[in-house]
């Protein structure tokens, strides 16, 4: 577990190793995509990116899930170098970009919610990154679902330190909600039976009073949960 601060956002920056690779595999039809905008414009994403995707620029061949990455020009790499498929409702991004797309590298895209994606096999690696529970407050019910296909989740959780409140709209019906942004006691919450398969665990880090490092003050946590930690905590519990 770890939480993303100031510090290390300014030792990123010395670098911005996602930015230079940016640069080096967009070409021009990748400038349409919503995700590719938000990396060019945040230093904070990019950092994040770096740190959850990284290692795949330099890994092959490894089965790959994303869920809800949207299309960034990293993409076209993961395609290449990976099995790699995506599950994303793509709010931001016209459907037509993505079948034009899938022309030219081959399919990857799974264009629904990832509670209606059945998998069919192992995944390596199933990430979830800009998320949970900001987007999706269905945090617990995603791992339970996926860990036992994953060797790996990765997963980038997202909370505030001060009560925020938002007013929505249901999709399905005329009805009016306000919605809690979680704060740290639902993440932990909702991680806490996970506990002995999360690597490097340490709830402690959720306490920690760190500036933000995005401007509407939200705080960022990395956890990666192993499968392997996972399948013997399920034999001595069966035992």
């Amino acid at each position: 577990m770890k939480k993303y601060s100031k510090a290390d956002l300014a030792e990123y920056l010395t670098k911005d190793y996602t930015l230079d690779y940016l640069n080096k595999l967009t070409v021009n039809e990748d400038e349409n995509f919503t995700c590719q905008k938000w990396l060019r414009d945040s230093g904070p994403k990019r950092m994040i990116f770096w740190d959850i995707y990284g290692d795949l620029l330099t890994n092959s061949n490894l089965s790959v899930l994303d869920i809800g990455g949207g299309y960034t020009s990293f993409t076209r790499e993961f395609v290449a170098k990976h099995n790699y498929h995506l599950v994303d409702i793509m709010t931001h991004d016209d459907e037509k970009l993505f079948t034009n797309l899938e022309k030219q590298i081959g399919q990857f895209w799974v264009g629904k919610d990832w509670s209606q994606f059945q998998p069919k096999t192992n995944y390596d690696l199933v990430i979830a990154n800009d998320i949970f529970p900001n987007v999706d407050q269905r945090l617990r019910l995603f791992i339970e679902t996926f860990l036992p296909f994953a060797s790996e989740l990765r997963i980038t959780a997202t909370y505030y330190n001060e009560e925020r409140c938002y007013t929505v709209k249901r999709v399905d019906a005329d009805e009016i909600y306000n919605i809690l942004a979680w704060g740290e006691d639902q993440v932990t919450s909702a991680l806490f039976q996970f506990k002995n398969q999360i690597q490097n665990v340490n709830f402690d880090v959720f306490s920690v009073e760190n500036e933000s490092i995005f401007p509407n003050k939200r705080q960022v946590v990395q956890i990666v949960i192993k499968k392997e930690k996972y399948l013997k905590s399920k034999m001595q519990w069966i035992n």
